[in-house]
């Protein structure tokens, strides 16, 4: 399993940050490139902003207007790629989608031959490493984490005791772990209302 503190743009707040915090026609546009292999005018970010709930999915998707030389207009919702195969496959640096993959990957070897070769790799990493060591910046990223942590395990607990247990005892249950109403409310599938009525009960 990769690991994020070795591979920060894993995380996609770093990876949102990152590419968004800079103009979108310098490091977005040449990583689009690389993944599309086609050229591209002009790159809008649609949805720069990250959402106050950090539980929610799309905050680690980019909508993306693009803008390519024939000037037709694209929408391009980009996720996350895929990188064990890749990693398993160790190849040597051949592309500018190489050098991208190896850059998220976190292979420091691979890293220092890419930014040679691609001033955009060079300024995406200066930004990832101010991004992380940003106080502020790190405090969001482990809330986050956190967040997510405790959502994840919330669900396998519920999914869990759900079988043996009613709706009211896993919502106690929970409470007592310290979760946040949001989050069992996410869990459970209800509204804060029925969790207050449960809670009361």
């Amino acid at each position: 399993m990769l690991d994020k503190k070795d591979a920060p743009l894993l995380d996609d707040y770093v990876f949102k940050r990152t590419f968004t915090r800079d103009d979108p026609n310098g490091i977005l546009r040449d990583f689009l490139e690389s993944v599309l292999k086609i050229k591209l005018r002009n790159v809008q970010v649609l949805n720069a902003e990250i959402p106050k709930d950090i539980l929610d999915e799309r905050g680690s998707v980019l909508d993306i207007r693009a803008e390519l030389d024939n000037t037709k207009i694209v929408d391009i919702e980009m996720h996350f790629i895929e990188l064990p195969k890749f990693i398993k496959k160790n190849p040597e640096i051949k592309t500018k989608l190489d050098e991208w993959l190896w850059l998220i990957a976190g292979r420091e070897d691979k890293i220092e031959m890419s930014k040679l070769d691609n001033p955009e790799v060079k300024k995406a990493m200066k930004l990832v490493d101010e991004i992380m060591a940003d106080p502020k910046e790190r405090e969001i990223i482990e809330a986050r984490a956190m967040a997510k942590f405790n959502y994840d395990t919330g669900v396998a607990y519920a999914k869990e005791q759900g079988k043996k247990e009613s709706k009211k005892e896993v919502a106690k249950r929970m409470k007592e772990l310290k979760m946040a109403d949001e989050q069992i409310c996410q869990i459970l599938n209800i509204t804060t209302d029925e969790l207050k009525e449960l809670i009361e009960k």
